[in-house]
């Protein structure tokens, strides 16, 4: 009866080797088998998509392989360079990069270097010449050992000369 072939296709799995206890088993086995040619088919289809190249590298992980490997580029260098590589990248991205890896990394942030301040400050033309007079003066105050005998010894020069 149609029920019992029913339970006993139920009970038994479908192989190329197991029995086909009714004509609908058959049917389904048979579809089996002409999927996986027709799966087998489209695999070896010469219209397939092509496979996808290899990943490349993020941005970042570009930007950092790039720093590390040139330790003085400048974000400007690297972007540019990177530009060239396939990679649409501005300085600015590369500067927040790798400001991003500095703070992880728990390293201070970047500072400006400033001029150190002369205890001098720059003079022009006429206050170097001026400069130059007190210091000639002060040579001399410290060769007569006294301001009073520097003064004696200008005076005194100052009658031969006129």
């Amino acid at each position: 009866s149609y029920p019992d072939r029913h339970r006993q296709s139920e009970n038994i799995r479908f192989s190329s080797l197991a029995p086909r206890p009714c004509v609908a088993s058959w049917a389904i086995g048979l579809a089996r088998e002409v999927f996986a040619g027709f799966q087998l088919c489209l695999i070896e289809s010469p219209f397939m998509a092509r496979k996808k190249a290899a990943p490349k590298l993020s941005k970042s992980a570009a930007i950092r392989e790039y720093s590390g490997s040139h330790g003085s580029a400048k974000p400007k260098e690297i972007a540019e360079a990177l530009t060239k590589s396939g990679y649409a990248v501005t300085p600015q991205y590369v500067s927040m990069i790798l400001s991003n890896d500095r703070k992880k990394a728990g390293k201070p942030k970047r500072t400006r270097r400033t001029k150190a301040k002369s205890a001098q400050p720059k003079a022009t033309n006429k206050q170097q010449l001026a400069m130059d007079d007190l210091r000639a003066a002060k040579q001399l105050i410290q060769a007569t050992g006294s301001l009073a005998k520097a003064k004696a010894a200008l005076d005194a020069y100052a009658d031969l000369v006129s």
